[in-house]
This record gives C-alpha cells, sequence and structure tokens, in this order.
C-alpha cells in the first residue's frame, strides 16, 4: 500500500512542523484520495487532525528510447511507464515523487 508510507512521510514532516500543507503527489506514489483519507484517519485524535491539507496530483511522464518524452496517461495504479509511441517500458521522468509544502494564506 504506496499511500501507507506517502501518509507516513506527510505525518513524520508535520510532527517536526504543524502547520497547514500542500502535497504535491506523484499520481504513481500514490492515488489522491486514498492518501487523504488514510490521512485523516491516521491524524484523527492527534494534534494533527485540524490541520489543512491539499493534494494536487502530479501526472506521469517518462522518456523513451525512441525519442518520445512527455506526459504519459496512467489507467491505474502502475510500477512503470510504457512509450505511447512504441509500447516499450520508459524511464518514468515525473509521476514518483512527493513534495509538501507550505499552504499559502
Amino acid at each position: 500500500m504506496h499511500e501507507f508510507s506517502a501518509v507516513q512521510q506527510a505525518i513524520d514532516e508535520l510532527e517536526k512542523n504543524p502547520r497547514d500543507i500542500k502535497v504535491r503527489l506523484g499520481c504513481m506514489r500514490a492515488n489522491r484520495e486514498v492518501f487523504l483519507n488514510t490521512l485523516k484517519e491516521m491524524a484523527t485524535g492527534t494534534h494533527l487532525e485540524k490541520l489543512k491539507v491539499e493534494v494536487e496530483e502530479i501526472k506521469a511522464a517518462g522518456h523513451c528510447d525512441c525519442g518520445f518524452d512527455g506526459e504519459i496517461e496512467v489507467p491505474g495504479h502502475v510500477h512503470f511507464l510504457r512509450c505511447p509511441d512504441c509500447g516499450r517500458v520508459c524511464k518514468t521522468t515525473k509521476g514518483n515523487e512527493m513534495h509538501i509544502d507550505n499552504l499559502d494564506k
């Protein structure tokens, strides 16, 4: 369950510095809705439950030896990307990361 490890990373960050945050979450890292629901459940009953959390999804992108370089539609949870031009597995350049930023007031 990728969402659990992503949520745990966010909670660890919030424990160090409690604040409203914006999470930029790669679509291959975790599902946005499951991430939010898991975070809500894990924060319930703690000092973190009242913090505001926004999640922005980062689309997947890849680079292929055939020359393709760009965004790739991901139909569901996947562990690798296939080139939309040639069908080969390509290098993931975006979509696997998570960034936690202060939420602008």
